[in-house]
């Protein structure tokens, strides 16, 4: 892993060395204040496997004059993936925001991915993260955002 220390960034090479290796770079966690209601694009899907499970990471740039100082931020959105096999449960983050996309319930035959949830225009909530995954306190300086929902879809 380096740092480099121009564009505040860490990008992680992959072991292999070669070439082909892909590059990642992934911007420091930013902090939005206030935290609250802001109009986003998504513009980026990754899946990536965190603490056992596999995850869906959406990236959302806010913008709009709501957004203010932080049009063009990016904020990512964590759901659980959708299974590879079997049926995803309609309590999920997931399931939600994929209704919620299409305006209906996806039916049996439809073809469902989580790209589905690309290129659209939403109302989502911001959170401001301040306790770490035990639920100790962060301090002031590490607090950072994240979107905790998406509230509507606008376009």
């Amino acid at each position: 892993m380096m740092i480099d220390e121009n564009d505040l960034s860490i990008s992680h090479v992959s072991d292999a060395g070669s070439e082909r290796a892909g590059r990642e770079t992934v911007s420091f966690p930013v902090l939005v204040e206030p935290a609250g209601m802001y109009e986003a694009r998504s513009v980026a899907l990754h899946r990536r496997r965190l603490f056992g499970r596999s995850v869906t990471i959406l990236e959302l740039e806010l913008i709009g004059a709501g957004a203010g100082e932080h049009d063009g931020t990016r904020l990512p959105w964590f759901a659980t993936s959708l299974p590879s096999k079997g049926r995803i449960a309609a309590s999920s983050k997931m399931w939600r925001a994929i209704c919620l996309t299409l305006n209906r319930r996806p039916t049996r035959h439809d073809h469902v991915t989580e790209r589905i949830l690309l290129h659209h225009l939403y109302r989502v909530r911001v959170v401001t993260v301040t306790k770490d995954h035990a639920g100790h306190a962060l301090p002031k300086a590490a607090h950072y955002s994240i979107v905790g929902a998406l509230e509507e879809r606008l376009a």
